[in-house]
């Protein structure tokens, strides 16, 4: 088997030289399309409609706000699953979206049904749009070590200056702190 191919690629030298460059032009052109990052983002397109509501209880969250919330959403194009949790003066409502839809789109889409059927909510609610996040956006872990301070110093110092230093660098949204006495 190995022969013919041989001698057919010795006896059609252009055809096999067009078939190879056809090959590493076709290869180029779909390395260039390949998207590569050093940590793909293999999460879904979710946004979160987090509704505060003080003085409520979690039933009261559930019945009047996850509920007409999650029925507004039901109506979102390309969304595939809406999860929800009520708490005492907080509703979560979190709506996943396909592969193929974009990010902005999902994010219009979830702001057009949530002001279309703000009526539906009661007076005094504050409803929020979460940003446009990934599960992959920790990036940064760092430990402050002292010998000569002790947790509470070290995580007010964190609190007071790094945390506000790290927070006004473009593209950070948060900077969740763990540790000291909390």
């Amino acid at each position: 088997m190995i022969h013919k191919i041989i001698a057919f690629c010795l006896a059609n030298r252009f055809l096999t030289l067009f078939a190879v460059l056809g090959l590493l032009v076709t290869g180029a052109v779909c390395f260039k399309a390949l998207p590569i990052d050093a940590y793909p983002d293999i999460d879904d397109t979710n946004f979160q409609v987090i509704t505060q509501w003080p003085g409520h209880a979690a039933e009261e969250m559930e019945r009047l706000i996850t509920v007409p919330v999650e029925i507004a959403m039901s109506g979102c194009p390309h969304h595939t699953l809406i999860r929800s949790t009520s708490e005492f003066e907080l509703s979560v409502v979190t709506i996943d979206f396909d592969d193929e839809t974009d990010p902005f789109i999902a994010q219009q889409y979830v702001r057009n049904m949530l002001s279309d059927n703000a009526s539906s909510l009661p007076p005094g609610v504050n409803t929020n749009i979460s940003s446009l996040t990934s599960s992959c956006g920790q990036i940064l872990f760092y430990t402050l070590i002292s010998d000569d301070a002790s947790p509470v110093d070290l995580k007010t110092w964190h609190d007071w200056e790094i945390s506000k230093r790290v927070l006004s660098v473009p593209g950070v949204l948060n900077d969740s702190s763990l540790g000291g006495f909390t």
